[in-house]
């Protein structure tokens, strides 16, 4: 048992530790530096989803812990050159800690639900509501979390970061962003044996990687709907009608389609007696049929 000093909670050894642990903590360090070892942790720490998925298509550990080992260098260049756009000052903190959150409660519902982040899933709980989000409490998801937070939270509440000019930091956060990029290369080309026919044969793959996918699914969710452009849609019919006439070979083809979609019609109401029809002269027209709506074709007949 350890020796209580007057007026401590904590034994003396207990103390001691704490004291070196907080002093290293302290120690001034680059904003760079502290990215770094932060997607180190996330790759490590947040990814269990990943690692067990990889070990269970690669069966041996030969096969994948190569794979996993590989897979690693990606997580932590994509970690690093997503957050490098955000290494800038001591006030960032926050967003550094939000971002290890989110790849906490990620992890926690990949492994509870067996789910992966695309942008349908982060549509899905971006639609959620109160009642529906308070059904997927539970204490072993605050176990989870807290697993995963506890560490960076104190790390990023003790740490020490060294001051640098606008020009510095500029030039720093540049050079960090090839450097992950140039390793993340490097990483894919010499494996690209073993990654290429791994990541198309298992798409969800690409969806685990946390809190990457998270990120990219969530930015797909919010901003492709600004850049999506709005198609009027229109009847098959009205669009052969006005490029009928465009050509011969335009005629041909339009002809095609009109006898294609008469005869799938034909075999859906039973219409088996008809008369021989002109191969380029075929037309359906527009009237309404029982239970197929005013927009769908009606009757075979020549034009």
């Amino acid at each position: 048992m350890g020796v209580l000093a007057a007026g401590a909670s904590y034994p003396a050894p207990a103390r001691a530790l704490w004291a070196r642990i907080d002093l290293w903590l302290r120690r001034p360090r680059s904003v760079q530096n502290i990215l770094i070892w932060l997607g180190i942790y996330l790759a490590l720490a947040a990814n269990w989803p990943l690692w067990n998925e990889l070990a269970r298509i690669g069966g041996a550990p030969s096969t994948y812990l190569p794979t996993i080992a590989a897979m690693a260098v990606l997580m932590v260049c994509a970690t690093v050159a997503l957050l490098s756009f955000t290494a800038w000052s001591r006030w960032m903190k926050p967003l550094w800690f939000a971002v290890v959150l989110l790849a906490a409660f990620v992890q926690h519902y990949m492994l509870e639900y067996r789910v992966v982040m695309d942008p349908t899933m982060v549509a899905n709980v971006l639609q959620t509501d109160p009642n529906e989000a308070r059904d997927l409490m539970s204490w072993r998801m605050a176990y989870h979390v807290l697993l995963v937070v506890l560490l960076p939270a104190l790390a990023l509440w003790r740490i020490r970061i060294v001051p640098m000019r606008f020009v510095s930091k500029l030039w720093r956060n540049a050079a960090l962003l090839l450097l992950a990029v140039a390793v993340a290369l490097v990483a894919a080309v010499s494996m690209n044996r073993q990654l290429a026919p791994l990541m198309r044969n298992n798409v969800h793959l690409r969806y685990m990687m946390n809190p990457v996918a998270s990120l990219y699914s969530a930015g797909a969710v919010v901003f492709r709907p600004m850049f999506k452009r709005s198609r009027k849609l229109i009847p098959i019919t009205a669009g052969t009608s006005r490029a009928y006439g465009e050509g011969w070979l335009s005629r041909k083809l339009l002809d095609a389609v009109h006898i294609f979609n008469c005869r799938a019609l034909q075999r859906e109401e039973g219409l088996r007696s008809l008369a021989p029809l002109e191969p380029l002269r075929i037309g359906c027209s527009t009237a309404v049929t029982g239970g197929l709506g005013e927009s769908q074709v009606g009757w075979i007949g020549v034009i």
